[in-house]
């Protein structure tokens, strides 16, 4: 199942072992080397101000109704996950980044990502400029840097046929 980043923001989080929810999915964490899920940052209660995240490892399942993971032991800290908090400092989330291809030309910003549930991969990227919206593969993506987005200068999209300042498609 391929599954918006945008839908995936605000899904609980169940603890599989017993049954209950452990959080809700605040952001989703990104290696900018392979384009991959690596965890989720939790919102976990009002009281608790240390940032819970859990690891991608840790999940039996991504779907729209919510987010399972193995047990509540999977929740950690920042501080208690190393790798973790090290994509985080990096920055990179994907949202708002600019487009443009290889050349220079200017695509548009990323306005939403779609992640395979199965794999965790970044699958295609939803491309929004003035004019245009645009369903961009991840085959055409060539190079993922803290700013911008770099796609083959032949890329291939599908237009969403709505202009941009329409309503958004998806």
């Amino acid at each position: 199942m391929i599954l918006p980043y945008t839908k995936i923001i605000g899904l609980p989080v169940f603890d599989f072992k017993n049954q209950s929810q452990i959080g809700t999915v605040k952001d989703v964490i990104i290696q900018a080397k392979d384009f991959k899920v690596s965890g989720f940052i939790l919102e976990s209660s009002i009281f608790d101000r240390k940032t819970k995240v859990i690891s991608s490892t840790d999940l039996i399942d991504i779907a729209s109704q919510g987010v399972i993971a193995n047990d509540e032991d999977a929740v950690s800290t920042t501080e208690e996950n190393v790798r973790l908090k090290d994509a985080i400092k990096s920055g990179y989330h994907g949202i708002g980044q600019k487009v443009v291809t290889k050349s220079g030309k200017g695509i548009g910003k990323v306005i939403d990502l779609f992640i395979s549930s199965e794999t965790l991969e970044i699958s295609k990227i939803h491309v929004k400029s003035v004019f245009i919206e645009r369903i961009i593969s991840r085959s055409a993506i060539i190079e993922i840097k803290k700013k911008k987005i770099i796609v083959r200068d032949n890329f291939e999209a599908v237009q969403t046929g709505v202009p941009a300042m329409g309503p958004s498609v998806i």
